[in-house]
């Protein structure tokens, strides 16, 4: 009979612990994520367009070839992929955005949540879908054409930028506003480099310098140099056929220099006259116009330049 008793208890007892531990699991269903995942580290710096991060690496969670995800309060703001590191420092390429009002709020020193690899757990339903990888093997981690280049195409739509990419160095040659050798107006060729950078979302900033000589101008046997400093801003918008239209304003100053100028003239007025054509020759003022780039391969692009400054074609790079 004591047995018996024994028995029963036992099973009285199995089956109130089965039951508080239910109850107690029950009363957690709606616990939040663990954060034994997460680290904290601090932006050290970022780009003005907010695309590319350095990024503090403290707690060496991450590594070169990994993508991270940037959370704060837990909640997912942004995606990326560690491009390079350098001691406890990292530089992150933004890849995706969750939040872009969140994500605007970035800024240097601020503090924010860091997870490595999946970071599927940390957001909502909606969010969860299956992303394409171009991960295969281990090797592709390291590959960093196929992850720069080709991942970034797929960025999810809050990513609105014409050019990926916040720089574009060109280099260009065509015809210029000038002079002939007898001082009458005309058509200059000139060679030309320009530099372009992305401060904001289709906001860019450009300067562009251009080089060229006039012959026997403004006298027989004396050459004039022609050199062009222009700064524009633009505004980036995609067209059909890969193309990208950027029309800009912008302010010009053309100087010229001429050496021989009055030096050896026959006479007092031809020296005037000699000095008169080259300061004529000087110019500044305010420049409209649009430049097309029509995409080659990835990072190359065929560039038109037409404006009241230049008409110019020539080769851009991306990077």
């Amino acid at each position: 009979m004591n047995f018996l008793k024994a028995i029963i208890t036992i099973l009285f007892l199995s089956s109130t612990f089965a039951q508080s531990a239910l109850d107690d699991l029950s009363d957690n269903s709606g616990f939040s994520m663990p954060t034994y995942d997460l680290v904290t580290e601090e932006i050290i710096k970022m780009s003005l367009s907010k695309r590319i991060y350095l990024l503090s690496n403290q707690s060496e969670s991450y590594a070169r070839g990994d993508f991270i995800t940037l959370l704060l309060q837990q909640k997912p703001i942004a995606r990326g992929l560690v491009a390079k590191m350098s001691g406890q420092m990292a530089a992150i390429k933004i890849t995706k955005i969750y939040s872009m009002e969140l994500f605007q709020t970035f800024s240097q020193g601020m503090k924010v949540q860091v997870i490595r690899g999946d970071d599927s757990f940390y957001r909502t339903k909606k969010e969860e879908k299956k992303e394409d990888t171009l991960i295969s093997n281990e090797d592709d981690l390291f590959d960093e054409t196929t992850i720069l280049d080709e991942d970034l195409d797929s960025e999810d739509s809050n990513r609105k930028e014409a050019i990926k990419n916040d720089n574009v160095v060109s280099v260009g040659y065509g015809l210029v506003d000038g002079y002939d050798a007898s001082g009458a107006e005309a058509k200059n060729q000139q060679f030309n480099f320009s530099w372009s950078y992305q401060i904001e979302s289709n906001i860019w900033i450009e300067g562009l310098y251009g080089q060229h000589v006039i012959k026997d101008f403004p006298g027989a046997t004396i050459d004039t140099g022609i050199k062009n400093y222009t700064i524009r801003a633009k505004y980036a918008l995609k067209g059909p056929l890969h193309t990208i239209f950027l029309p800009y304003i912008g302010f010009q100053i053309i100087d010229a220099d001429s050496p021989g100028a009055g030096v050896d003239a026959d006479s007092e007025e031809q020296a005037q006259l000699e000095l008169s054509l080259v300061e004529n020759a000087k110019d500044r003022g305010v420049v409209l116009g649009v430049t097309a780039l029509k995409r080659l391969v990835p990072g190359w692009f065929i560039r038109l330049e037409a404006g009241t400054d230049m008409l110019a074609l020539g080769l851009a790079l991306e990077f």
